[in-house]
């Protein structure tokens, strides 16, 4: 036990003793710069004392001339004429509404709510992307799972609703459905995807 820690010990004042010299080397470097004066006066190099020149990466003196504090730039315009250029390229930061078509569906199949249909008892949030909040997910140990999230109202009925859509018209024999009132979602097992987007735009969600 004694013998590493004192390796630790002598490899830590080996540590200490380079970062002195090293400190040591720089305010001589320092003291000998001011004692013959600066090279390049009028600059920002000038009037920073730490700056340190790294010696392996070429210099190039026009660059220090372009930092002169002391030189002259011609008068800025500030211009908003082609700000709407720059606006084509930003991010909005929203999700903008989707435009209106002549028909729908869409050639993408996406459907607008359409809020004559939907019962008063219930309801479904879509997200932000205005799209249906359905999800599938296929487990690792090829367990599948169908859920449905932003409901709202009451959840209770939306479950019994859905689970005679799925029972009576379209023929599926047994559906587990569970109910997670705190979350507000229902979590089907197996793969009930389209048939439950059916019955949600069916409701006009």
């Amino acid at each position: 036990m004694a013998a590493p820690l004192v390796r630790n010990i002598r490899a830590f004042g080996i540590f200490g003793n380079k970062i002195a010299q090293i400190r040591q080397q720089k305010l001589l470097f320092l003291a000998s710069r001011a004692a013959s004066g600066s090279k390049w006066k009028g600059t920002e190099v000038d009037q920073d004392p730490f700056h340190y020149h790294d010696n392996t990466v070429p210099y190039f003196p026009e660059e220090s001339a372009k930092k002169s504090l002391e030189a002259e730039y011609p008068d800025v315009e500030i211009s908003t004429e082609d700000w709407h250029y720059v606006e084509r390229v930003l991010p909005p930061k929203t999700v903008p509404e989707p435009p209106q078509h002549e028909s729908y569906p869409t050639a993408s199949g996406w459907l607008p709510p359409n809020t004559s249909l939907q019962p008063k008892e219930y309801g479904i949030v879509r997200t932000r992307n205005h799209m249906l909040p359905l999800y599938y997910r296929k487990h690792f140990h090829g367990k599948e799972t169908t859920r449905i999230l932003h409901i709202v109202g009451d959840i209770w009925k939306f479950k019994k609703d859905v689970h005679d859509y799925l029972t009576k018209e379209k023929g599926v024999r047994s559906v587990d459905i569970q109910v997670h009132e705190v979350g507000r979602f229902l979590r089907f097992r197996g793969n009930h995807l389209e048939n439950v987007a059916e019955f949600l735009l069916q409701k006009g969600f």
